[in-house]
C-alpha cells in the first residue's frame, strides 16, 4: 500500500497529483516536471492575495479567495483572464483544465468583471413590465467536456454555413445569449 503524500509535496499545477520534483540538494520545485511547469508559467512564483504561492494542491488553489477587484482566471486564480477573447480563462491550459473538470459549475465572484458584465446585460435586456426586476445574486459558469464543446462548434458551423449570419453583421451561427428563469427542483448551485 502506497503512502499518501502530504499536500505540500504535490505539484501545484491544477489537477496534477504527482509529487514535486526534488533537486540534488533536496529542495522541491513547485512542479513535478517541465511539462507541468511549461503549461503553467502563470503559476510560477505567483500570488493571489498571498495565497497561491503557498497552495500545494489543486484543491487549495480552487478555494483561494480572489482580491475584491480581481480579474483573475476562474481556474488558476492567478493570471488575468483573457479580455481579448472575453474568456474566463487566462489561456489554453486553464481552458483545457476546465474541460477536464466537467461536468460541473464554477461560481463567478461578484467582484469579477465578467459578473458585472453579465449582470448588466441581464438588467438591460429585462423586458417584463408586469414583473419587477431583481438583480443577479449568483452567476455560474457551466463546465462542459471537450466532446460537448466540439459538438457545439460543429453545430454552430453548420448553422453558419446555411445562414451566412456573419455576412449579415450577426454573430457566427446566429449565436445569442439568452436569460431564462425557472423554478428548479435540483440542488445544483445551492445556496443560490
Amino acid at each position: 500500500m502506497q503512502q499518501e503524500l502530504p499536500s505540500s509535496l504535490i505539484c501545484v499545477a491544477p489537477g496534477c497529483t504527482n509529487p514535486r520534483w526534488q533537486d540534488h540538494n533536496g529542495d522541491y520545485n513547485q512542479f513535478c516536471n517541465k511539462r507541468c511547469r511549461n503549461a503553467n508559467l502563470h503559476l510560477q512564483n505567483a500570488t493571489v492575495a498571498g495565497a497561491v504561492a503557498t497552495s500545494e494542491s489543486a484543491e487549495a488553489a480552487e478555494n483561494v479567495q480572489l482580491d475584491p477587484h480581481s480579474n483573475a482566471c476562474v481556474i488558476c486564480k492567478t493570471a488575468p483572464y483573457n479580455t481579448a477573447h472575453r474568456s474566463l480563462f487566462c489561456g489554453v491550459a486553464c481552458a483545457q483544465r476546465s474541460m477536464e473538470m466537467a461536468p460541473g459549475i464554477i461560481k463567478i465572484p461578484q467582484s469579477h468583471p465578467i459578473f458585472t458584465d453579465i449582470s448588466n446585460q441581464f438588467q438591460t435586456t429585462w423586458r417584463y413590465t408586469n414583473v419587477p426586476f431583481k438583480p443577479a445574486k449568483h452567476i455560474y459558469f457551466i463546465l462542459i467536456s471537450a466532446a460537448s464543446e466540439a459538438a457545439y462548434v460543429a453545430y454552430r458551423t453548420k448553422v453558419e454555413q446555411e445562414g451566412n449570419f456573419l455576412k449579415r453583421g450577426r454573430t457566427e451561427g446566429n449565436q445569442s445569449r439568452r436569460f431564462y428563469g425557472a423554478t428548479r427542483q435540483c440542488m445544483l448551485g445551492d445556496p443560490g
